[in-house]
């Protein structure tokens, strides 16, 4: 899409993004706005909410993030039109609910493909009708239910072990990468990632994985909403996005975690990714560990 191209999209958006922003709109309204926003997307015919996003946020100097783009463009794909958006969302008591539900609704992620017609009905009848506090309860059950199986115990134990495995493998990845770019003469491997992450994701995921390191901290870090991770470094958004379905999921999870992993590590990675966000913090961070030029070996 040409400069001139985007700066009409931009245009459309605006209006609506500024009943989103609004203190003055309900929560029902916001997501209209969103739903708004997305359905601009569409008729411009944007099929990649991911590029678009990074884009618009170029564009607008960080004024409209990345995020919201891509929520706008699933919101829209999950409710065709804005009859359906207001019987399933009128009366709406937190935009939190729909974030949380997002990966349950978005046509394109499998998981949607695993409930029932009538489980969809009930998570959006739950959607509109619950506050903040009994849609996470509910919420947190509904993905324990349809994230670890559903045939006894020892069968959730299983899963709980092969998720935890494959969560440690990609951390591993995003851990040994983060290593690499945190020597001083790094600069450009660091520049990298930043163009792959936004500092909203990259000092949320830190959150996380501090929040992860003892349940105290994980009961603590779920008063903050939800993110959904969207980089363009698939690593990393799905590291993201799984930590984030364990510290928002089922106690048993965290526990699973926590005994097949090193909290130590956690800590330094969410150190590293908190530092990435500027080249002053990676400085402080240098000088924290003692490093001079070339001293840190990645094993």
């Amino acid at each position: 899409m040409k400069t001139n191209e985007l700066g009409e999209v931009l245009r459309e958006i605006n209006t609506f993004y500024v009943d989103y922003r609004s203190n003055k709109t309900s929560p029902y309204e916001k997501l209209a706005a969103l739903w708004n926003i997305g359905n601009v997307l569409i008729l411009h015919e944007v099929s990649n909410p991911h590029s678009f996003g990074w884009k618009i946020q170029g564009l607008t100097r960080g004024g409209i993030k990345r995020p919201t783009i891509f929520r706008a463009f699933k919101y829209r794909k999950i409710w065709g039109n804005e009859d359906d958006l207001r019987t399933d969302c009128e009366g709406l008591k937190s935009l939190s609910n729909v974030v949380d539900a997002l990966p349950f609704l978005d046509p394109d992620q499998s998981k949607r493909y695993n409930l029932s017609t009538n489980e969809v009905r009930d998570l959006k009848y739950a959607i509109r009708a619950m506050g903040r506090k009994e849609f996470k309860d509910y919420i947190n059950k509904f993905k324990e239910k349809h994230r670890v199986g559903r045939i006894g115990e020892k069968q959730n134990r299983t899963k709980y072990v092969e998720e935890s495995t494959k969560i440690l493998s990609t951390l591993a990845k995003v851990y040994n990468e983060f290593s690499k770019a945190m020597v001083k003469e790094k600069v450009e491997l660091r520049q990298n990632i930043r163009d792959s992450i936004s500092g909203e994701e990259l000092q949320e995921c830190s959150r996380i994985l501090s929040a992860l390191t003892t349940e105290e901290n994980s009961t603590h870090g779920q008063k903050k909403e939800r993110i959904n991770f969207v980089s363009k470094w698939d690593d990393f958004s799905n590291l993201g996005n799984s930590l984030s379905d364990v510290l928002y999921g089922g106690q048993r999870f965290r526990k699973k975690l926590r005994r097949l992993s090193n909290s130590s590590i956690f800590l330094e990675l969410a150190d590293m990714m908190y530092s990435m966000t500027s080249e002053a913090e990676v400085n402080s961070y240098l000088k924290r560990k003692n490093l001079s030029m070339g001293e840190l070996i990645l094993k």
